[in-house]
């Protein structure tokens, strides 16, 4: 395990791996939230020597009755210079569920680019509804 993601293991011992605590101010670990118009969260938890990450998006609501539906995917990866480079994981969501099954047809991945309480997120998902955008600029909010 790297000195950085022991660091951050350590802060994060409460059993909820999604919540942020003032130990973690350094870590990448917690909630952030896209700016713009349309919904998205982001959260990033460690998970051993990788991150999780759960990202849940929603149309923008100037759209109307043609708003996209929401949805969510989550991605497991290492952390290296900054950034997040993670592969989509089969799970069973709020909104979605995606199987492995789904991932070996058409393999998915999430890219996060991280810059103090920012986070620049990019996503290949095609699993969500035409016109909802999950990538984007999110700014941590706890």
């Amino acid at each position: 395990m790297s000195a950085e993601n022991a660091a951050v293991s350590n802060a994060t011992a409460s059993n909820d791996p999604f919540s942020a605590s003032a130990a973690e101010v350094s870590s990448p670990a917690g909630n952030y939230v896209r700016e713009g118009r349309s919904f998205a969260r982001l959260a990033l938890a460690p998970d051993g020597d990788a991150w999780e990450i759960r990202l849940h998006a929603g149309g923008d609501p100037e759209d109307g009755a043609g708003i996209a539906a929401d949805c969510e995917v989550h991605a497991r990866g290492r952390l290296r210079d900054g950034r997040i480079d993670a592969a989509v994981v089969p799970f069973e969501g709020q909104t979605i569920s995606v199987s492995a099954a789904d991932l070996d047809a058409s393999p998915a991945s999430i890219v996060v680019a991280l810059d103090g309480d920012v986070a620049q997120v990019e996503s290949d998902f095609d699993g969500c509804s035409l016109g909802l955008t999950l990538g984007g600029r999110f700014q941590r909010e706890d």
